[in-house]
């Protein structure tokens, strides 16, 4: 009788891998600076706010990351399933999401300058798995704001910050939210090198929309940065930047474009086959 012997390599796979079956799937991730400051430094917030929530809760977005969600803010969005950072100081950053939140993390700025300083911005990291395995790892950040050498030494200092957190991950990886970075100010370059030799890809630049978010001069401050990990390779498929105006049919609720990114998540496994023996 012939018999064969086959022996399979298969690089990082092992028995109960959690994307050992996992097929390629297409993310949608929503980043929202909710503009949850009260009047009179921003227009009332109460229906600004309650049009926010509204908006949001009417998407079918996967991940909803949040910047100015203020303590004052909260009660006016009636968002069900929010997450907020926890513990003293007031970060304004929250999520929302579809998947399994397996775990979080949070960490406030060391250094911060000017009106920044009146609250305690930072980062928020969740840990998320989908119904079929697809581990993610979202962190939501809102850094520095103003113009300037100062600043601009500010938030390279925060890019730090925001790296070492997300040393913590599991699988692919997307740090999106309110940067307060413009590739067109000098004092951002530290910042974006950083973020850069990290291994982050900006998902703007990738898909080649670079439209801007906020003021006048249309800064790009909400991004969206990916990096895969541990198996899994993670590519921007799209960003689409909303009219603020769009999110309500009076005035604009917030002076920050939304910006949404849709990513696709796939394994990365490379697999070949090793006749190790055969006999006849």
């Amino acid at each position: 009788m012939r018999s064969i012997r086959i022996g399979l390599t298969i690089g990082a796979l092992c028995l109960g891998s959690s994307n050992a079956f996992a097929a390629e799937r297409e993310v949608s991730l929503l980043t929202v600076n909710a503009w949850g400051l009260p009047a009179p430094i921003a227009p009332p917030r109460k229906p600004r706010l309650a049009d926010v929530g509204r908006w949001i809760t009417g998407r079918q977005d996967d991940f909803v990351a949040m910047q100015e969600v203020w303590d004052g803010a909260v009660k006016h969005m009636d968002l069900p399933g929010m997450v907020r950072s926890s513990g003293r100081g007031d970060d304004g950053l929250a999520f929302r999401t579809s998947w399994t939140v397996e775990s979080t993390a949070q960490g406030r700025f060391e250094r911060a300058r000017g009106w920044d300083g009146f609250k305690q911005k930072g980062w928020l990291r969740a840990q998320l798995r989908a119904e079929d395995g697809t581990p993610l790892c979202l962190v939501v950040t809102h850094m520095q704001a103003g113009k300037g050498r100062a600043n601009g030494r500010v938030r390279a200092s925060q890019v730090v910050e925001v790296l070492e957190a997300v040393s913590g991950c599991e699988g692919p990886l997307v740090v999106m939210g309110d940067f307060n970075l413009d590739e067109r100010r000098p004092e951002d370059e530290l910042a974006l090198r950083r973020l850069t030799q990290a291994g982050l890809s900006d998902a703007g630049r990738v898909t080649q929309n670079l439209r801007g978010t906020w003021g006048p001069d249309a800064f790009r401050f909400d991004r969206a940065y990916v990096r895969g990990g541990d198996g899994w390779a993670i590519e921007p498929r799209s960003v689409e930047v909303f009219d603020p105006s769009s999110l309500s049919e009076g005035r604009a609720p917030t002076d920050h474009a939304p910006v949404r990114v849709v990513v696709s998540i796939k394994p990365t496994l490379s697999a070949g086959v090793a006749v190790v023996a055969a006999e006849w």
